[in-house]
């Protein structure tokens, strides 16, 4: 029992060293999440990751394709439009009535989101092509990108 409890430790030690987090099971997702938290975080972007539920099963690579172009146009707009010290980007999923839902919120002090970026166009025919939703919205100082996938994507 003694000899397991070290080993967990040290492969805590190890990847607190390597600088990785574990956010969710899907290796995948988790590079993608891994990469764009020390991306944010060398831009001066605070970054809060809450994504167990992203699971491989939805959309296949699309997914991260998708997650990576919304996580891109957040942080383009967090940088473009906030000082440094007020920088921020919330990551957040979860499951509900037979779909994920992913939730990024982000500092945004100037109405700057262009619609017809290519990336936002992009997005939303991926979102399409699952039957899911995507909404872009801009709040006071806050920007939200909402996405609905449903479970059984088409």
């Amino acid at each position: 029992m003694a000899v397991m409890r070290r080993q967990d430790s040290m492969k805590e030690e190890k990847n607190q060293r390597s600088g990785r987090s574990f956010y969710t099971s899907y290796s995948e997702m988790n590079e993608l999440l891994n990469r764009f938290v020390k991306e944010a975080e060398d831009s001066g972007i605070w970054v809060s990751v809450e994504a167990v539920d992203l699971r491989e099963n939805r959309m296949g690579q699309s997914l991260c394709e998708l997650v990576r172009m919304a996580l891109d146009t957040a942080k383009e707009n967090c940088i473009e439009t906030t000082p440094p010290r007020g920088r921020y980007i919330k990551i957040r999923s979860r499951e509900m009535q037979q779909q994920m839902l992913i939730r990024i919120e982000f500092s945004c002090e100037d109405r700057m989101i262009r619609e017809f970026d290519k990336s936002i166009v992009r997005m939303r025919e991926l979102i399409e092509t699952a039957g899911g939703y995507l909404k872009i919205q801009l709040i006071d100082d806050t920007g939200n990108i909402k996405i609905a996938i449903p479970d059984e994507a088409r």
